[in-house]
């Protein structure tokens, strides 16, 4: 009926409860934020009821917590972890230093010169039909007549 607990992690209920803490949100707050009841909230902390994966993702969100934690609350639920974590040094970010590379090479680049696409300057308006040309003409015609 209800999941394993591992010890290393601390109960679903303090979490919510630290969380709710320093988000400043009552029970109730915090069940309409997540479209459920007060009720039902108060039974996931204390532990007499255990709530869905479901469930859970959705009180993280409303709480705004960040992946990692929202993670550990997962674990603290008896789920497995929603989101996967990547060290920041491993073989996926080894393109890194080309592109770093290119950065540079930007930057050390003289004004106005766009490696490896040079940029050229576009008119607006063919020349003699800007705005003001045709005002012009407009008016002129109009103090003919």
């Amino acid at each position: 009926m209800g999941a394993a607990v591992n010890s290393s992690h601390p109960p679903i209920g303090t979490l919510l409860r630290e969380w709710r803490a320093a988000r400043r949100m009552s029970q109730l707050d915090l069940a309409l934020e997540a479209g459920m009841s007060a009720r039902h909230l108060s039974c996931v902390e204390t532990g007499k009821s255990q709530a869905s994966r479901e469930t859970v993702g959705r009180l993280a969100n409303a709480l705004g917590m960040p992946l990692r934690e929202h993670n550990l609350l997962m674990l603290a639920a008896g789920f497995a972890p929603q989101f996967s974590e990547t060290p920041l040094y491993t073989s996926a970010l080894e393109p890194r230093p080309a592109a770093e590379v290119r950065i540079l090479r930007f930057k050390n680049l003289p004004p106005f010169r766009h490696y490896p696409w040079p940029s050229k300057p576009r008119l607006r308006y063919p020349p003699g039909l800007a705005p003001t040309t045709r005002l012009n003409a407009l008016l002129n015609a109009a103090s003919d007549s």
